[in-house]
């Protein structure tokens, strides 16, 4: 029991009755009238010290100015990049795709992974989309 009570005592103490300190005009010492109760620690404030980065004067970074190179002649004429080949419309009106056998409807004819229409490989079936080759070049088709 006595134990008990001297805990509850230092609680009482230590909740209720913090470290304070009493905010002072300068100059005066005694006088405590009027005055507020300021805690010791701001818990705002970072507990750890600053860093004094010390100020130093940059010198302006001297700015080169390098002449282009000469032009030279190119005799040859450009070459127009190679254009990827357009696939035959292919209308999409059906998909199954959450099964181990995929399947959509293109063109009127039910097809699968890897088969071939009007010249066109399907290589995947999705939910939102079908993945077709056509002449080596790949390219998605949307519903």
């Amino acid at each position: 029991m006595d134990n008990k009570l001297s805990i509850l005592i230092i609680f009482v103490i230590v909740t209720f009755f913090p470290l304070r300190v009493w905010a002072e005009e300068p100059g005066s010492i005694n006088n405590m009238e009027g005055k507020e109760a300021v805690l010791v620690t701001n818990p705002f404030q970072p507990k750890l010290p600053k860093k004094i980065i010390p100020k130093t004067e940059k010198e302006p970074e001297q700015i080169s100015i390098k002449e282009p190179p000469p032009v030279t002649q190119n005799m040859t004429p450009p070459t127009k990049p190679a254009e990827k080949p357009v696939p035959p419309p292919l209308t999409i009106t059906g998909v199954v795709w959450n099964t181990d056998r995929p399947q959509a409807i293109i063109n009127g004819q039910v097809v699968d992974q890897g088969d071939v229409v009007s010249e066109v490989k399907i290589v995947s079936i999705k939910k939102t989309s079908i993945g077709i080759e056509f002449q080596g070049s790949e390219s998605t088709l949307t519903p």
